[in-house]
C-alpha cells in the first residue's frame, strides 16, 4: 500500500504556486518624468572618472587619426 504524505507542510508545499509572466505579456511600469527632475549631483570621484574617460577617448581618436594620416601618406616621416 502507498500512502501519501498528508501532513500539513506537505500539503502547503504542493499548493505552493507561483505564476511566471512573460515580459512581452507584463502591464508596462509608470516611466519618471524628465521635466520635472532637477539636475543630478556627481561626485568628485564620478567627475574624475568621466574626465579620465574623455581623456582617453580623446587620445585614441588621435591615435587612430594619426594612424590614418600615415597610411594616406599625408604624414611624412624625417630619417636622420
Amino acid at each position: 500500500m502507498i500512502r501519501k504524505n498528508t501532513s500539513p507542510a506537505a500539503i502547503a508545499a504542493a499548493e505552493e504556486s507561483y505564476v511566471v509572466v512573460h515580459p512581452c505579456f507584463d502591464a508596462p511600469e509608470a516611466k519618471r518624468d524628465i521635466d520635472s527632475l532637477g539636475p543630478m549631483k556627481l561626485s568628485l570621484s564620478g567627475r574624475i572618472a568621466l574626465l579620465g574617460l574623455r581623456a582617453y577617448l580623446v587620445l585614441m581618436m588621435g591615435m587612430v587619426a594619426y594612424r590614418a594620416l600615415d597610411m594616406a601618406g599625408v604624414i611624412v616621416h624625417l630619417k636622420g
